[in-house]
């Protein structure tokens, strides 16, 4: 969004931000699975062609990209299909688009393999750029694992593995660097075979250089490329590249997932920083040589990985699949999981388990963790309503200390689990010798949301309103059933709103009452970034009023994941989040790399953090099911919005064309002030349109952690028409971002009382 916060007064923000929230084109396939290029996208029309394009008759479109189209056609010349790949055409990235699909063509055509596709034909025919390949009548290996599911046996994953790395060594050998393979780029012949596909990033070790074509950019697409393409670094880009985005490939096709995830920008600084998990830590039924293999392949260093094409392909051939598993003699645990996880927000990723040392005996569960596992097993069969009665009794005191007691006297394999369960009893028992039944986790539209408030204040002994240590209000969000998303009837429905589903917020939380204001962040922060402030940029629009009790704005998300953690740390808790190769742009965080704290690395209580979309709705909605929590109907006068173009009415209301004090207009059933309009609200989510239709029955808790580098935005704000800011609206926008009408709240699971 502009810098300015005016913006036309007959553009509604869905039209304003069309580039942000794009209608879905029908028939589209939303790629959400996938991190996105970090390749500049290139801009401008397709090129049409005639039916008859030079010696080739255009049967059909075949598809669209970011850089071209392809078109299915039949050279009459030599009477065969082939797919032609054209430009688009007036663009302002022309030459280096030309320069890319001239890169494809030569480097292709100097390679014969085959498993690599050929270029039958590259030219220009009247002023349009294009490349013939032979047409394979088959599906790309990323729609193929998106059918049939990307988990696949390790006889077919180590297969098409030996394959690949059998074209990429021919590649290799003729001094050619693919530097962008990924599924997508794999066609599977009809003889199953996978061919690779589309050198247009391909760079040649000996002769031509790319430099004026690379140099300082990130190619690729982030969860296959590299560490070294992760940080940009042309020169130190070489074979082995390739061979780490081949170990990506097998380790998606062995676990279902990629070894790192996230947003194309923190998959690239994780892999930059950490080391690549092994492929154990997601399927143990991986026969253990071949997760050794993949292991070896990802490895951060590319020192660390297999030096050729051959030595891999020496080591696949050398995996005994028949071999029994026996994980226990080839991992061991990193760290310990925290054994009493109810306590806190649920780990981000699975634990990472690391490579046994050569010729070491290892066990993949601890001593600690062996004395600590009946109890958590114990836990773990418990029913929700037994958890939170040990969870609030005087005997979860005495458990911890049984638990301290054994690990600190107990000897390695000296007590059986049984044992242990013996010592944990009297503990557990006292604990349950009265145990109060939690409230019923209803749908909340099926029953009044104070009503639940008081049952679950009462049950936890904690206030339905508490203040912490700065005073800020937070209020309880009882636990609950809503229908997320709107309805096909709602006027003003976008998209990415639906389908509308179940979805269970499975434990109560705490929310601010408000959004954060200009004076708690600044005491907090230390500094005020605000536009409508006393300093600010828009301060003649606010002159003589208090904006101390005004919603901090112009903070991007990165700003705002910032505050919860110094919050947290004021407050005596553990900060929520990790951040890490931070950059600043004019005191505002403008990228870094963030993670949610693991229970292993981050004991005691998690602290402040972003609500998930879900939350965020959820809260909004309290016991309503219409388009905002006061009904159907807004012109301005129950929210701060737009009135010039209300919804529900023909009747115009107030436009103040700025922020207002928070808790200026009614609060909801659960007590929350400006859930709509004031300013939008970040949420802890990635951006993913498709995130609602992978979702099926009643989804606890979802969290998106993938689908776009995009951070969502809830609520709406001042200058949106008042359509723009229902409760199941969503907006997009990159984490770095900041505007005068982007501000936050918080939840915790817990609040620290002065």
């Amino acid at each position: 969004m502009a810098e300015s916060p005016k913006r036309p007064a007959d553009v509604s923000r869905a039209e304003a931000s069309r580039i942000v929230k794009p209608a879905k084109p029908a028939g589209a396939m939303g790629e959400t699975a996938r991190a996105a290029d970090s390749v500049p996208l290139v801009t401008g029309p397709f090129a049409t062609l005639p039916t008859q394009f030079g010696r080739y008759r255009i049967e059909k479109l075949l598809g669209k990209g970011a850089m071209g189209a392809v078109y299915l056609a039949h050279d009459i010349q030599l009477d065969r299909p082939v797919a032609l790949k054209v430009a688009r055409v007036s663009t302002s990235g022309s030459a280096k688009l030309i320069k890319r699909m001239e890169t494809e063509a030569k480097a292709a055509a100097k390679v014969d393999h085959p498993l690599i596709c050929k270029v039958c034909d590259f030219g220009e025919i009247d002023g349009i750029r294009f490349i013939a390949l032979p047409y394979i009548d088959g599906e790309d290996l990323k729609s193929y694992l998106k059918r049939v599911g990307k988990r696949r046996e390790p006889d077919e994953a180590m297969r098409w593995t030996v394959q690949l790395a059998r074209a990429l060594k021919a590649a290799h050998d003729k001094g050619v660097i693919h530097r962008d393979l990924k599924p997508e780029n794999v066609m599977l012949n009809p003889h199953g075979e996978p061919v690779i596909m589309d050198f247009g990033l391909a760079r040649r070790t000996t002769g031509a250089t790319d430099a004026g074509l690379t140099q300082g950019m990130i190619l690729g697409t982030a969860a296959y490329m590299s560490p070294e393409q992760a940080i940009g670094r042309a020169e130190g880009i070489d074979h082995r590249s390739d061979l780490y985005a081949l170990g990506v490939m097998l380790f998606e096709m062995l676990t279902g997932e990629w070894p790192f995830t996230g947003s194309a920008i923190e998959i690239m600084g994780r892999k930059s920083v950490c080391e690549a998990p092994s492929p154990l830590t997601l399927n143990a039924n991986i026969p253990p040589q071949l997760a050794a293999v993949c292991h070896k392949l990802i490895a951060k260093k590319k020192e660390d990985r297999y030096a050729t094409c051959a030595e891999v392909i020496a080591a696949l051939e050398a995996v005994d699949l028949k071999a029994p598993v026996a994980l226990e003699k080839h991992v061991e645990f990193e760290s310990a999981p925290q054994p009493l996880e109810f306590l806190q927000e649920p780990p981000a990723a699975p634990v990472w388990l690391k490579p046994a040392k050569a010729g070491e005996q290892q066990r993949i569960v601890s001593p600690i963790l062996r004395r600590l596992e009946p109890l958590t097993q114990w836990w773990r069969g418990q029913s929700l309503a037994m958890r939170w009665s040990v969870l609030g009794g005087s005997g979860f005191v005495l458990c911890l200390l049984v638990v301290i007691t054994s690990v600190i006297t107990g000897k390695d394999g000296a007590k059986t689990k049984s044992e242990v369960a013996e010592e944990a009893k009297p503990a557990l028992a006292r604990s349950l010798e009265k145990p109060v039944r939690p409230p019923p986790l209803t749908p909340v539209q099926d029953s009044h949301a104070k009503t639940s408030q008081a049952e679950w204040a009462k049950f936890l002994g904690k206030k339905v309103v508490e203040k912490n240590r700065f005073g800020m209000e937070l209020v309880l969000i009882p636990p609950g059933t809503f229908q997320m998303g709107s309805p096909t009837s709602e006027a003003q429905r976008q998209y990415d709103e639906g389908p509308q589903h179940t979805v269970q917020i499975s434990r109560p939380f705490y929310m601010g009452v408000n959004e954060v204001t200009q004076g708690e962040y600044e005491q907090v922060m230390g500094t005020n970034p605000s536009y409508f402030s006393k300093t600010g940029s828009g301060s003649s629009s606010v002159s003589g009023m208090d904006t101390s009790k005004f919603p901090v704005e112009k903070v991007s998300w990165f700003d705002s994941v910032e505050f919860c953690n110094k919050l947290s740390v004021k407050d005596g808790l553990t900060p929520y989040y990790s951040l890490a190769t931070v950059t600043r742009e004019s005191g505002s965080i403008k990228s870094a790399m963030v993670e949610v704290s693991r229970p292993a690395s981050a004991p005691g209580q998690l602290g402040y953090r972003l609500p998930t979309e879900a939350e965020w709705e959820y809260a909004c909605r309290a016991n309503m099911t219409t388009p905002f929590h006061f009904g159907s109907v807004l012109n301005g006068h129950k929210a701060n919005v737009d009135g010039n173009h209300p919804f529900g009415t023909t009747t115009k209301g107030k436009y103040l064309e700025r922020t207002t004090t928070v808790g200026s207009y009614a609060k909801n059933d659960f007590g929350l002030f400006d859930m709509h309009g004031n300013v939008w609200e970040w949420c802890d989510d990635v951006f993913d349109a498709e995130a609602y239709s992978k979702r099926s029955g009643t989804t606890p808790d979802p969290r998106v952690t993938s689908g776009s580098e995009d951070r969502v935005l809830r609520g709406g704000c001042w200058l949106n028409y008042a359509g723009d800011t229902r409760s199941a609206d969503r907006l997009r926008f990159t984490p770095g971002n900041r505007d005068s009408d982007y501000g936050f709240r918080v939840v915790c699971l817990g609040v620290r009382t002065p």
